[in-house]
């Protein structure tokens, strides 16, 4: 917790904050059911979200 809290510490988030916010988001898994391709993405639902996730 101290490490998420030292990184967000330049965006004003503490690490307790940081968790609350990306808890919302979730990841997608998606397969091509002809060729087997798989590949998944995780989907965030907010603007500060995103910015969390790029730390």
């Amino acid at each position: 917790m101290s490490d998420i809290g030292f990184i967000m510490e330049k965006n004003n988030i503490s690490g307790s904050d940081a968790l609350d916010m990306i808890r919302t988001g979730y990841r997608v898994y998606l397969k091509d059911g002809k060729s087997g391709f798989k590949w998944e993405k995780l989907v965030t639902e907010s603007a500060m979200q995103k910015k969390i996730m790029d730390v």
